[in-house]
């Protein structure tokens, strides 16, 4: 109803002012100045605010293997990457997911990954999608003893729109002098996507 007064009153105010206007007015005739109304005061009801989902504490990051979209059926790795000044030898990180069956991913230590050596918690196939519905889920992480503790949103897309050749992924493992290498190889073009 307020925005249909408003409405009305601009409608006016525009047709008093075109109004005023006269068709044979000279260049040095002046008109005199249209007085508009002051327009009524808006009283703006405030509508209520949606919770965000919390986003992890500044200088956190998340990493999900395999990268790209996740689909029912992936066995998932999680990277919980520290901030870069974070002194979290001695903690550990616990993970759950929250859904209709809640369930606890575990927990895993900080340590030095990679080349570079940074601080992370390593989850290696620690999510077993096969037998969950396509859908959002909640995933908790918490930083333990002292937190800080946050809440992501993973996304599963169903397992029949997994592109080709991922429909003929399979996960290989090879060693070499300095680490373990996972990787996904596909037997469709010898294409290899490699995740370490």
């Amino acid at each position: 109803m307020r925005r249909l007064f408003l409405l009305a009153a601009v409608i006016l105010i525009a047709c008093q002012a075109v109004g005023s206007l006269s068709p044979l007015s000279t260049p040095t005739a002046r008109p005199s100045p249209t007085v508009f109304p002051t327009p009524p005061q808006l009283t703006l009801t405030p509508t209520p605010t949606l919770t965000p989902t919390p986003i992890p504490e500044e200088g956190f990051s998340i990493r999900l293997h395999p990268d790209g979209p996740l689909y029912v059926g992936d066995q998932v790795s999680i990277e919980v990457i520290s901030p870069e000044d974070g002194d979290l030898e001695e903690k550990n990180v616990q993970i759950r997911v929250d859904g209709s069956v809640s369930d606890d991913l575990g927990s895993s230590g900080f340590g030095e990954y990679g080349i570079g050596g940074r601080l992370q918690a390593t989850f290696n196939w620690v999510w077993d999608t096969n037998d969950l519905a396509s859908g959002d889920y909640l995933i908790e992480f918490s930083v333990q003893p002292d937190g800080p503790e946050w809440i992501e949103t993973v996304s599963l897309l169903p397992a029949l729109e997994v592109p080709r050749p991922e429909t003929v992924a399979r996960w290989e493992t090879i060693v070499i002098e300095c680490c373990q290498v996972h990787f996904i190889s596909t037997n469709s073009n010898g294409t290899r996507k490699y995740y370490a």
